[in-house]
């Protein structure tokens, strides 16, 4: 997972910058690249609770990663998107 999230230049932005439309059009961009919903929902399982830890402590006033990532996924599919 980390060497995914290191080839993106989502990974080298700081936490405290990333908006929930930076997450979500991470998470499309991994789509559209042709990852698999199963990747991505590890991806997403790995960054998710690291942004958690940086809201616990008081760094982000709201968790980027917290959405309703099936949702996303289906619209994304039910759109016609790659």
């Amino acid at each position: 997972m980390l060497n995914l999230i290191k080839k993106e230049d989502f990974g080298y932005r700081k936490i405290r910058d990333i908006k929930v439309s930076d997450a979500q059009q991470w998470i499309m961009k991994l789509n559209n690249d042709g990852k698999g919903y199963s990747t991505i929902t590890s991806v997403r399982g790995v960054v998710k609770p690291a942004f958690q830890m940086a809201y616990n402590e008081d760094i982000i006033r709201r968790n980027p990663f917290d959405f309703n990532w099936l949702m996303l996924y289906q619209t994304i599919h039910k759109s016609g998107l790659p």
